[in-house]
């Protein structure tokens, strides 16, 4: 840390910032998290598409592996994949699952409607 009277000063120039910061941390601290927020502990990594994986990564220009510690950090900030320290893994929240999971082609086309979106907008059968 700073020197005393350093400490003091800042504290004194950031007096309005911190409550503020504490205020929202007791906010967040309290909000219930919505269902796709939660992690889903049934389900693992390996339900992801890596192809949709590894269009994220190209697309972004991360520059990671699919497989990487660092990608598994990157998806956890996007809250599409939460740390279990117990476990030592990464388990997929909702949205992670929602936007990554992979669908089997009997589950898609059973739905009665399968379409493709060009950039320009116009629907393709």
């Amino acid at each position: 840390m700073f020197d005393k009277d350093l400490q003091e000063e800042i504290e004194k120039a950031n007096r309005e910032f911190i409550k503020q910061a504490r205020e929202r941390r007791v906010f967040v601290s309290q909000r219930k998290q919505t269902i796709t927020e939660r992690v889903f502990a049934h389900a693992n990594k390996s339900e992801f598409s890596n192809d949709a994986l590894q269009l994220l990564i190209n697309s972004a220009n991360l520059g990671m592996e699919v497989d990487s510690n660092e990608f598994n950090e990157y998806l956890a900030s996007l809250n599409l994949l939460e740390r279990n320290d117990q476990q030592n893994t990464y388990l997929p929240t909702g949205n992670g699952l929602l936007l990554l999971q992979e669908i089997s082609k009997s589950i898609s086309t059973s739905s009665g409607h399968v379409s493709d979106y060009s950039l320009s907008g116009q629907e393709k059968a």
